[in-house]
């Protein structure tokens, strides 16, 4: 399977980022789900109205 070893690679690339001085989250102690991803959340950022101050352009296709 292809995820069989996930972890393996992510190991690999947390080392490689490190030694080019980026700041990763280390995963080498994690086991299982968080506690956190048991919950679902709802937060005010879901239903806030967003207001742009200038207008849009035509050239940034995002909008």
């Amino acid at each position: 399977m292809l995820c069989d070893n996930f972890k393996d690679r992510v190991m690999v690339e947390i080392d490689r980022l490190r030694k080019s001085g980026v700041n990763v989250f280390d995963i080498r102690e994690e086991r299982g789900e968080r506690e956190e991803s048991k919950h679902s959340v709802e937060h005010l950022a879901l239903v806030a109205e967003v207001t742009c101050n200038i207008p849009l352009r035509v050239q940034y296709a995002a909008w």
